[in-house]
């Protein structure tokens, strides 16, 4: 027994749900008759633009207290009607509006999350991605006795002779460097990895290059 009541409330809800749309489309329905009869009483089609609306009412109106005596009653059913139809245009605008306020709303935020994946998407690939310099300075390799070539001149610049792998310039924190044997002067000079490995090529000997 207590199975079955459990079973009849739960299934109250659905019904009463149903009934609330039954009366909701009912109520529609209603509106959508009361509209066509108010349109029928101004001598249009259902859903004639609102200008032709404002035009037949006047029209109507002037000829109804044109005629007087009995016509007067009509004066008052037609700007009934008339009332009518202007509350379902003012709702129907006002839906219209709300809609269109939405969508806008729905695109703005839509807009929004793109350009921000965008933005995430382009300082990923800016900031955190390593770029082709960072490859390179990683996969070359440098070591003593190699011969360097200037990249923008794509002349002899030196030979390297040392590494140190924490040197302390005069200014930042100590970095790998290379001492090279500069060819036009014969003069030692440390150089940085960094700038090394961009700045110049790296060419191995082909005695060592062999072994």
């Amino acid at each position: 027994m207590p199975e079955k009541k459990t079973a009849t409330h739960s299934a109250e809800p659905a019904k009463a749900k149903s009934q609330a749309t039954r009366r909701d489309s009912g109520s529609r329905r209603r509106t959508t008759q009361a509209s066509a009869g108010c349109y029928r009483a101004l001598g249009l089609p259902v859903n004639a633009p609102f200008d032709q609306v404002v035009a037949a009412h006047r029209k109507l109106r002037r000829q109804h207290q044109r005629a007087g005596g009995v016509r007067l009653g009509e004066v008052a059913r037609i700007d009934s009607a008339f009332r009518e139809i202007r509350k379902f245009h003012y709702r129907k605008a006002k839906s219209h509006r709300k809609r269109q306020a939405r969508r806008i709303r729905v695109r703005r935020a839509f807009i929004r999350q793109t350009a921000m994946v965008a933005c995430l998407v382009i300082s990923t690939i800016l900031l955190g991605a390593p770029t082709l310099s960072d490859y390179r300075l990683e996969a070359t390799e440098v070591a003593i006795g190699d011969v360097l070539y200037s990249q923008s001149e794509s002349k002899h610049f030196g030979v390297v002779i040392g590494h140190d792998p924490a040197h302390s310039f005069r200014s930042g924190p100590p970095v790998e460097s290379y001492r090279v044997r500069l060819a036009e002067t014969d003069e030692a000079v440390w150089i940085s990895r960094h700038t090394l490995i961009r700045t110049m090529h790296v060419r191995t000997p082909a005695s060592r290059a062999s072994k």
